[in-house]
């Protein structure tokens, strides 16, 4: 069903839903649907979306304070910002992120800062900004899509201070 709220992950756990398109976390616009501040998480087989407020403050589908996360297999849509990484070492991997809202552009589709992290087999289409903008050292972005992107597929370290290197980069 659709779960209407803004779910906090203070705990190492697995939350896996039953179908991704019909098990539904909807923020309704009432600020970020999930956010992770522990580490060893998996989130799987959900529809994450409405995470919206006016131009600022920015929420996200996911927001993420930890380390050694999973997402994968999710479908994120019409939220300002799909999935942002305040970490190392997680993978997010196999979701689909889809950001335009008819009244409102979502600007990024994932965007981090961190080292280690792997971004791998995600479907990422019509972001206002850039489908993936990101600052940080030895991660692996390959094997994404990256479609209708008004400003850029991927930025590399606009946004942050932090300087990148010697990260791996293989998409279409």
């Amino acid at each position: 069903g659709t779960y209407y709220e803004n779910i906090i992950i203070n705990k190492s756990i697995n939350l896996v839903g039953e179908d991704k398109n019909t098990t539904i976390i909807d923020a309704n616009g009432q600020g970020n649907a999930i956010i992770i501040v522990s580490n060893w998480v998996n989130v799987s087989g959900f529809t994450i979306q409405m995470a919206v407020h006016g131009w600022a403050p920015h929420y996200f589908g996911i927001d993420i304070f930890s380390h050694n996360n999973n997402i994968s297999d999710n479908i994120l849509t019409l939220n300002q910002i799909g999935i942002r990484i305040n970490g190392n070492s997680s993978t997010i991997s196999g979701n689909t992120i889809i950001q335009k809202i008819p009244w409102f552009d979502g600007l990024w589709g994932i965007r981090f800062s961190g080292n280690n992290n792997i971004i791998i087999d995600n479907t990422i289409t019509k972001m206002s900004w850039d489908g993936i903008e990101f600052a940080g050292e030895n991660n692996t972005i390959s094997g994404n899509t990256i479609t209708d992107s008004i400003y850029r597929g991927i930025n590399l370290g606009y946004f942050s201070p932090i300087h990148s290197y010697n990260n791996i980069i293989n998409n279409t």
